[in-house]
C-alpha cells in the first residue's frame, strides 16, 4: 500500500484537474477547479507544517478551506505579477494553471521531505464508524439536515407569483431542527452539532445565492464590476482608483475561480464566495466550544450569529465577510492553549488575507488589536501592584500575539497595501480618521442626536412589530455580553491561573467593548465604519461572553437552563431576521419568502434590466447617462459603468435631463416610481410623473420589455 495518501490523492485530483481543464469538460471541470483551489493548498500546507495539535476535524476543515483561500488569492496576484512582464494579459487560463501546477509541485515535494518514510495513518472507517455510533436521535437529526438542503434548491426553481410556500417550510424547518437539538442535546452526537451548523448557514446562503442568475444589492454589484474588469481585461490593476481596487478578495479571488473553470461569470462569483461565508459560524463554536466546554452553548452561540441580520445580507457585500472569515480564523489561532512557529505562519497569512480582503475590516483589526494591547499591559499592571505577580510587563504564558510586534506588523501591512500599492483606500481611512478628531468633542451636533435617539428606541413610534424585537435582541445581546466579560474580568484579576478565560481573550473583549462604545459616541465613525458592520466583527470576539453572561445571569435566578434563555433569544432574532414575523403578521418583506414583485424588491435584478443594461454599455459614448439610485447598479454590474460615470442626484433637481441617456428599470416603467438616497434622508421613492416632463424631448431608443433607454 502507497506510504504517502494524501500525495497520491493530490496527484490524482491535479492531474484530472489539468485534463478536464485543458480539454475544456463541462461539469466536471467546473467541480474539479473548484475542490483543487478550495482543498488542495490547506490540505497540504497543514501536511508541512506538522499541526497536530487540532481540537478534531473540524477544525482541520475550516483551517483547510481558510488556508486554500488565502494562498488562492495570492497566486492569483503573483501570476499577475510574473506574466505581466511577458504580455498585457496575465491571467489567463494557461498561465493560471501553470502557476497552480508549480504551486502544488512545490507544496508536493515539501510534503515528501516532511513525510519521509513515515507512513501516514488514516482510519478507512471513519465514515462507517461514525454512522455505527448514530442512535435514533443522530438519525433523526441527520434527515432533517438533508431535507433542509433538498428545500433551499427547491424553493429557489419554482415560479412564485406571491409567496413561497417551500421557502416559508424551509425557514419553520430550520427553526424546528434548532429546536429539537436543544430538546435532546444530551443524546445527540457531538459531531451532528457542527454538521447542522453548516447546514443551516448553508442552506440559507445557497438559497439567497440561487434566487437570481444576477447580482442582488448594491455593494455587491459595485463588487461584481471589479471582478468583471479582471474577466474582462485578463488582469488586475488599479482600474479607477477605488478603495474596491484595494479588495482582491471580490476580484482576484473569484476571477481565478471563473477562469479556470470558464464557468458562467455570475455564478462563479457568486458561488466561489460562498464557503467561507458559511463557515463562519462553525469557526464561531469551534471558539465558543474551547471556553464553554459545553455543545449546546456552542451550538446555540453559532445559531445566533446566523440568527442576526447582517447574515441574511452578507450576499450584498461579500468583501467585509470574506474578511470577517480571515479574522475568525486569526481569532481561533490566538486562542491556542500552545502555540509554536507553525501556527505563526498562518496567524501571518490569515492577517495579510483579511488586510487585502476588506479595508475597513483591516482598520477595525488595527484599532482592537493595539487596544488590547494596551488592555493588557494594564491588567498586568494591575496584577504585578496588588497580588505581587513576579512576570514582567508584556510576558504572555501561552502565546505572544498581542506584543508591539505584531501591532507594528499589522500597521506595516495596512500601509504597504492600502497606502502604497493601491492609496485609495488608506487615504479613505485618513479622512474618516481626521472627520473624527476634529469633530471629538462635538457630542450636540444632529449626527450624534440621532445615533442617540435610535440606541435608545426614539425610532421605534409606530414602527412594526420586528423593530422592537430587533430592539430586544440587541440590548438582551448587549446587557449579557457586559455581564460576561465584567465577571470575567474580575475572576481573572482576583486569581489569573484559574480563570476559564485567558488573558488573550479577556483584552480582546474590552478592546472590542471599547471600540464599539467609540462608535457610538462618535458618529463621524458610526456612520463611515457602519455599526452594523462593526458589530459583526466584534461579535466574533463577544459570543463566548455573551453565553458567560447568560450563564451567570441565569445561576442569580437559580435556572437549571441557561441555554434556554439563548435559545429564546435565537428564535425571536431568527423569527425577525429571516422574515417570519412579517410575513405572518401581513407585512412581508423577505425576498426570500416572496416574489420579488410582491415586496417591491429593488435590488432584485430583471432580465429585461440586465438585457438593457448590457446593451447601453455596448452603445456607451461620452454622453451623459441618468440613472435613478437603484436602476445605477444594474448599469454599474451588468452595463459595466463607473460610479462616476452615472448622474443620479439630477433626478431630483428641477432642472431638465441634458443631452444623454437616461436609464429606466421595471420599477420606472411598470411601477411608476423612480428612487434616490443620499447620507441624511436614506431611500426616498418619488413618482415618475414628476420626472417625465424631464425627458419630454428625448427619443425611445431601447425597449427589453420591462426596462427602457431614452436619448436626446
Amino acid at each position: 500500500m502507497f506510504k504517502h495518501r494524501t500525495i497520491l490523492f493530490t496527484l490524482i485530483t491535479i492531474l484530472i484537474t489539468n485534463l478536464v481543464v485543458i480539454f475544456n469538460i463541462n461539469y466536471l471541470r467546473e467541480f474539479a477547479v473548484f475542490f483543487s483551489l478550495s482543498v488542495l493548498p490547506g490540505l497540504l500546507i497543514l501536511k508541512i507544517l506538522n499541526i497536530n495539535n487540532l481540537n478534531d476535524n473540524w477544525e482541520k476543515l475550516v483551517l483547510t478551506i481558510g488556508i486554500s483561500y488565502s494562498i488562492t488569492i495570492f497566486l492569483g496576484l503573483l501570476t499577475n505579477y510574473f506574466f505581466i512582464v511577458f504580455t498585457t494579459k496575465p491571467l489567463t487560463t494557461i498561465n493560471l494553471l501553470l502557476s497552480f501546477d508549480c504551486l502544488m509541485t512545490i507544496l508536493l515535494v515539501l510534503t515528501l521531505i516532511k513525510s519521509g518514510s513515515k507512513e501516514e495513518y488514516y482510519d478507512n472507517n471513519i465514515i462507517h464508524n461514525f454512522l455505527n455510533k448514530l442512535n435514533s436521535y443522530d438519525k433523526l437529526a441527520l434527515i432533517l439536515v438533508v431535507f433542509l438542503f433538498i428545500l433551499s434548491i427547491m424553493g429557489t426553481n419554482i415560479n412564485i407569483t406571491n409567496y413561497n410556500p417551500i421557502n416559508i417550510i424551509f425557514m419553520v424547518m430550520i427553526l424546528g431542527l434548532v429546536t429539537y437539538l436543544v430538546s435532546f442535546h444530551n443524546k445527540i452526537n457531538k459531531n451532528i452539532f457542527p454538521i447542522a451548523i453548516i447546514s443551516i448557514s448553508f442552506s440559507i446562503l445557497l438559497g439567497y445565492t440561487l434566487l437570481s442568475p444576477y447580482i442582488y444589492g448594491s455593494d455587491s454589484a459595485n463588487e461584481f464590476h471589479f471582478f468583471k474588469l479582471i474577466i474582462n481585461n485578463s488582469k488586475w490593476t488599479i482600474f479607477e482608483n477605488s478603495i474596491l481596487d484595494s479588495s482582491i478578495s471580490i476580484s482576484i479571488l473569484p476571477a481565478v475561480y471563473q477562469i479556470l473553470s470558464n464557468f458562467n461569470v455570475n455564478y462563479a462569483f457568486k458561488l466561489s464566495l460562498l464557503l467561507p461565508l458559511t463557515l463562519n459560524p462553525l469557526i464561531i463554536y469551534l471558539i465558543t466550544k474551547k471556553y464553554v466546554k459545553n455543545n449546546i452553548f456552542a451550538f446555540l452561540a453559532a445559531v445566533f450569529i446566523i440568527s442576526q441580520s447582517t447574515f441574511f445580507t452578507q450576499l450584498s457585500a461579500y468583501r467585509n465577510y470574506i474578511a470577517l472569515f480571515f479574522f475568525s480564523l486569526l481569532i481561533m489561532i490566538m486562542i491556542k492553549d500552545k502555540v509554536d512557529y507553525k501556527w505563526s505562519i498562518l496567524y501571518i497569512l490569515f492577517i495579510f488575507s483579511a488586510i487585502v480582503s476588506h479595508y475597513t475590516t483591516a482598520y477595525i483589526i488595527f484599532g482592537i488589536f493595539f487596544l488590547a494591547f494596551v488592555m493588557v499591559y494594564l491588567i498586568q499592571l494591575f496584577l504585578k501592584y496588588v497580588h505581587k505577580t513576579p512576570q514582567k510587563l508584556g510576558y504572555f504564558e501561552n502565546n505572544s500575539y498581542l506584543t508591539i510586534g505584531i501591532i507594528l506588523l499589522i500597521f506595516t501591512f495596512i500601509f504597504l497595501w492600502h497606502g502604497q500599492l493601491v492609496g485609495q483606500s488608506f487615504d479613505s481611512g485618513i479622512g474618516v480618521l481626521y472627520k473624527t478628531i476634529m469633530n471629538l468633542f462635538n457630542f450636540y451636533n444632529a449626527d450624534s442626536s440621532t445615533v442617540f435617539t435610535a440606541a435608545t428606541g426614539g425610532t421605534l413610534k409606530d414602527a412594526p412589530l420586528t423593530s422592537y424585537i430587533n430592539f430586544f435582541v440587541y440590548w438582551a445581546s448587549i446587557f449579557f455580553i457586559i455581564i460576561g466579560v465584567i465577571i470575567s474580568l474580575i475572576n481573572y484579576l482576583k486569581k489569573p491561573k484559574d480563570s476559564i478565560v485567558d488573558l488573550n481573550l479577556l483584552s480582546l473583549s474590552l478592546a472590542s467593548i471599547i471600540t464599539f462604545a467609540i462608535m457610538l459616541v462618535l458618529p463621524t465613525a458610526f456612520k463611515s465604519l457602519s455599526a452594523g458592520r462593526v458589530y459583526s466583527q466584534i461579535m466574533i470576539i463577544l459570543i463566548c461572553f455573551f453565553v458567560f453572561g447568560v450563564i451567570f445571569a441565569s445561576n442569580k435566578i437559580k435556572n437549571k437552563k441557561p441555554h434556554l434563555v439563548i435559545f429564546i433569544i435565537v428564535l425571536l432574532s431568527f423569527s425577525c431576521s429571516s422574515g417570519l414575523i412579517s410575513q405572518v403578521s401581513g407585512s412581508p418583506n423577505s425576498i426570500l419568502l416572496n416574489s420579488p414583485q410582491t415586496i417591491n424588491d429593488n435590488f432584485y435584478v430583471y432580465d429585461a434590466e440586465s438585457y438593457s443594461a448590457v446593451w447601453l454599455g455596448d452603445h456607451k459614448t461620452k454622453n451623459n447617462i441618468y440613472a435613478d439610485s437603484y436602476a445605477s447598479y444594474r448599469l454599474i454590474s451588468m452595463g459595466m459603468f463607473r460610479f462616476s460615470q452615472i448622474s443620479r442626484v439630477t433626478l431630483i433637481n428641477k432642472n431638465v435631463l441634458t443631452r444623454g441617456y437616461l436609464y429606466l428599470s421595471q420599477s420606472n416603467v411598470l411601477n411608476n416610481t423612480y428612487s434616490s438616497w443620499n447620507s441624511s434622508s436614506g431611500w426616498k421613492q418619488y413618482n415618475m410623473s414628476d420626472l417625465k416632463y424631464k425627458y419630454e424631448n428625448k427619443s425611445l431608443v431601447y425597449n427589453s420589455g420591462g426596462s427602457e433607454i431614452w436619448y436626446s
